[in-house]
This record gives C-alpha cells, structure tokens and sequence, in this order.
C-alpha cells in the first residue's frame, strides 16, 4: 500500500450502491494514506480504452452500461473521443436514433464488468 501515489475510482455513471461502496473504499485509502483521490467518468474510461480499427471521422460511439429495465446509461462521442451528447439513460430505439438527426456510422458498445 506505501507504494501507492493515488487512488482513482469511477465517478459513475453506474450502479448506484456499488458507486458508493467504491467510493467509500477509495476515500478511506486516499485518506488513510494521505495521497490525492482521483474521480474519473466512467464512460469517458470506457471510450478512452476504446481502440477503433478502421478510421472513420464520421461515426459517433456511444459506450453503454446496463442501467437495468432495459435502459442504459450513455454518452455520445465523437472519432475524437470527444463527448458530444449529455449522459442520459435513453431507451435505444427508432425515437432515439431519430432524435440525434444525424446520418453518420453509429456504434454502440456495452460492456461487462466483471469485479
């Protein structure tokens, strides 16, 4: 533990009682150690891990955690990986699509995390 310089815990968007056990967990380290707590998005995490194959300027990504009764928590981003749209928990569907007025490539990701 001494060979720590930080703690970096998720910031959500998630499960609600598993945000507040790790961040709980993550503030009693960062405290007890006396080292700077890091709060990050997690999202944003997801998106910056995304590593896309092919180039294209001009798909948009949304990264996706499951937010249960079958909606999720996203974000949009760009090919820059710059965020683009407001975290909401959307129902994916026809009205959604249509609601981004866009004619560009979309991709949508959800990921498991296994603890």
């Amino acid at each position: 533990m001494k060979q720590l310089n930080a703690v970096a815990v998720s910031a959500g968007p998630g499960s609600f009682t598993g945000l507040r056990i790790g961040v709980a967990t993550a503030k009693g380290l960062a405290f007890g150690l006396d080292i700077p707590l890091i709060s990050m998005n997690s999202l944003e995490i997801m998106i910056n891990c995304y590593h896309n194959k092919f180039t294209n300027d001009n798909a948009l990504y949304f990264p996706m955690i499951d937010a249960r009764r079958k909606e999720v928590y996203t974000a949009g981003y760009n090919s820059q990986k710059k965020q683009i749209t407001e975290i909401a928990c959307p129902h994916i569907n026809s009205e959604f699509l249509k609601n981004l007025k866009i004619t560009k490539t979309l991709f949508f990701r959800r990921w498991s995390i296994k603890v």
